[in-house]
């Protein structure tokens, strides 16, 4: 279960819409238990990261709201998967703009919720979503 501060955005995210708050939720949780396995600052148990990885494949093969977005979501999905990706190379650079840089390249999972919340609200939901919602939690590493 997401805990309620999570709950609240998510559902101001999708606009009430439950099937884009299941996968939302399933892919917050996912993103960041992938990041814990990463950088291995939190122990997660094996049977957590099975669940949270069943429940986005499940989302992305069952979810009406996903399969009905699919084609969009996936390119953003894309994207996102592969600046997290670059920001765990950028953060060993020795420049410190690439490593500050590598921060928001790893945040950018949260195009995925502003593009969802552009498809349940339309752009100017999802302007207002970026600027209640967007945030980079920086590293202290």
């Amino acid at each position: 279960m997401i805990d309620s501060h999570f709950d609240a955005i998510f559902k101001d995210i999708t606009c009430g819409n439950t099937d884009a708050y299941d996968f939302c939720n399933a892919f917050f949780r996912w993103v960041h238990c992938l990041d814990d396995l990463v950088d291995k600052d939190k122990v997660v148990p094996p049977g957590g990261v099975s669940f949270l990885f069943y429940s986005l494949i499940h989302n992305i093969a069952c979810n009406p709201f996903f399969q009905a977005n699919r084609t969009e979501l996936l390119a953003t999905l894309l994207i996102s998967s592969q600046a997290w990706a670059d920001s765990e190379e950028w953060k060993k650079r020795p420049d410190v703009l690439h490593r500050i840089a590598s921060q928001v390249l790893k945040s950018q999972y949260q195009d995925v919720f502003l593009h969802v919340a552009a498809l349940c609200g339309g752009q100017l939901h999802m302007q207002e979503v970026a600027r209640k919602y967007r945030d980079y939690n920086f590293d202290q590493n």
